[in-house]
């Protein structure tokens, strides 16, 4: 962290250095500095609340400031942290509260703000973030606070996360480490869950296109950011043509950023574009389909997170990705090879990439687990049990 704050200060100059020495001191990210200012600013807490007025509330305070947290699936972290916090508090549930942008110049990840600018972000926080955040089942409302400096009399006396945000510190959503210490096994949370409206869209959508047998979705991801993530869209578009075969209905959802693009690769597949533009649809497709595939990307999380979606993540150590790294497993503790510790029995990371042949031997080993289970339920309503066909 030092040498690249050195290396930016050489290349930026010293009024650079004097706002990032501002900026460390408010948010800091060299480990040292914000080991002794956490531990002032939990003194100064814990001294305060002795002596000033705490609200009654049945709720916890997620704090999402959007100068300190990604525009954009992100969001899902903090949605599980605070389910996880408000049960561990005897809360009935949380409320977001999303602090809006500086739109400070220097706030910056190069990477990615050289292709996306403020109103695509814009973009992603209506269509992403706030109907995400509504997909939790322990959320029980938003604020969006119309400017930053209200953040200070907003937390004022609540129970809020992060637990040292007051407006002035800033701090941003758990770290990976520590959620994935908290989610430490299945059943552990109630997560995101498809909206009941949407549901009824997609059976409606299965009834009029007279579909019987098991969906299989692709989600596509066609993004001009990290492109080592990207799909082998050769791959799956042959593996499209094994799904007909086998018989099986393969869905293609596009990337949103690419969605009118057409790829006649995916000509036997459904192309449900209008999955691409909303969260809830998108949701209720994953939780309806026999099972889902991905490759490392934001929207996986509506399944990763949701305990009723079954799914395989293809490709999860991509080479050359700046994002999914073997350093950011070895950060968040999970040993590379690995489930999450909070998976279901049909929810599973592959860490080979998305060839042909990868695909098809995770799909038939998905298949062949399934099959004792179908034996179990068929044999558990057998005459022999005692049960009626009733």
């Amino acid at each position: 962290m030092m040498n690249k704050i050195v290396s930016k200060l050489k290349q930026k100059g010293f009024r650079w250095f004097i706002w990032r020495l501002g900026r460390e001191l408010r948010a800091p990210s060299i480990p040292l500095l914000k080991l002794v200012i956490d531990k002032y600013l939990q003194f100064k807490k814990k001294t305060l609340k002795n002596w000033s007025e705490t609200r009654e509330d049945d709720f916890l305070y997620a704090i999402y400031d959007l100068d300190e947290n990604a525009i954009t699936f992100n969001v899902v972290e903090i949605l599980l942290d605070a389910e996880y916090e408000a049960s561990v508090r005897n809360k009935v549930g949380f409320v977001m509260v999303f602090v809006p942008r500086s739109n400070d110049p220097s706030l910056t990840y190069e990477e990615y703000d050289a292709l996306f600018d403020a109103d695509n972000k814009l973009w992603k926080f209506q269509n992403i973030v706030l109907p995400v955040s509504l997909l939790s089942e322990k959320c029980k409302g938003a604020y969006l606070l119309p400017k930053r400096s209200d953040a200070v009399e907003f937390v004022k006396g609540r129970d809020v996360i992060p637990d040292l945000y007051d407006g002035v510190n800033l701090r941003g959503a758990v770290d990976g480490r520590e959620l994935f210490k908290k989610l430490d096994r299945p059943n552990v949370f109630e997560g995101l869950r498809a909206p009941k409206q949407g549901m009824r869209y997609i059976q409606k959508w299965l009834l009029e296109n007279n579909i019987k047998e098991p969906i299989v979705t692709i989600t596509i991801r066609n993004f001009q950011f990290d492109k080592a993530r990207n799909s082998n869209i050769e791959a799956w578009s042959q593996f499209v043509k094994y799904l007909r075969s086998a018989g099986y209905i393969p869905v293609v959802i596009p990337d949103t950023d690419t969605a009118f693009c057409e790829d006649q690769l995916f000509d036997e597949a459904i192309l449900f574009k209008e999955c691409a533009w909303n969260i809830g649809l998108r949701t209720s497709l994953y939780e309806t389909a026999y099972l889902n595939f991905f490759v490392p990307n934001g929207c996986s999380q509506l399944a990763v997170f949701n305990p009723k979606c079954s799914y395989i993540m293809m490709n999860c150590l991509p080479a050359g990705s700046i994002v999914t790294t073997k350093e950011t497993y070895e950060q968040n503790d999970h040993p590379i090879g690995t489930n999450y510790r909070f998976a279901t029995p049909n929810q599973r990371l592959c860490f080979n990439a998305d060839t042909l042949e990868n695909i098809m031997h995770e799909f038939e080993r998905f298949i062949e687990d399934q099959r004792p289970q179908a034996t179990n339920e068929i044999s558990s309503h057998s005459p022999n049990t005692g049960l009626t066909s009733d």
